[in-house]
C-alpha cells in the first residue's frame, strides 16, 4: 500500500533538490564558509576592477575636453595618483560588500540545507519504522 505522507515527503524533497535555490544551496554548503567567502571576494575583485575600468572609460569620454587641459598642463601624475586612490577606496568598500553578501548567502543556504536534511532524515525514519514493523510481523 502506498503511504501518502511518504509520497508527499519524497515529492517535497525532489522539488527542493531540483529547484535552482535548492541545488545551489547544496553545492554552496559543500565548502566551508570562509572558503566560499574568499572565492566570492576574488570574483568580486575582478568584477569590481572591470566595473571601475568601464566607469573610468565612460567618464573619460564624457570629460575629454577638460582632460586635454589637465594633460596639457602636465598634471598627469597627480591625476593618476587620485585615480588610483579612488580605485582603492572603491575596491575596499566593494569587497567588503561582497564578503558580507557572501556570508549572508552562505548562512541562508546552510538553513535550506538543514531543512532538506531534516526532511530526508524524517523520510529515512519512516522507512525504518516500516521495516521494523514488517520484521515483527
Amino acid at each position: 500500500m502506498i503511504n501518502q505522507d511518504r509520497v508527499r515527503q519524497m515529492t517535497r524533497l525532489e522539488i527542493q533538490g531540483r529547484s535552482v535555490q535548492g541545488g545551489k544551496a547544496l553545492r554552496v554548503c559543500e565548502s566551508r564558509m570562509i572558503d566560499y567567502i574568499i572565492i566570492q571576494v576574488v570574483k568580486g575583485f575582478f568584477a569590481g576592477t572591470v566595473s571601475f575600468a568601464a566607469f573610468v572609460l565612460l567618464w573619460f569620454a564624457y570629460v575629454w575636453d577638460t582632460l586635454n587641459l589637465v594633460f596639457a598642463d602636465a598634471q598627469f601624475m597627480e591625476f593618476l595618483h587620485k585615480t588610483i586612490v579612488r580605485y582603492g577606496i572603491f575596491l575596499i568598500f566593494y569587497l567588503a560588500a561582497c564578503a558580507i553578501a557572501a556570508g549572508l548567502y552562505y548562512k541562508k543556504c546552510k538553513i535550506q540545507k538543514n531543512i532538506y536534511l531534516k526532511d530526508l532524515n524524517r523520510l529515512g525514519k519512516s522507512y525504518a519504522r516500516e521495516h521494523r514493523k514488517q520484521e515483527e510481523e
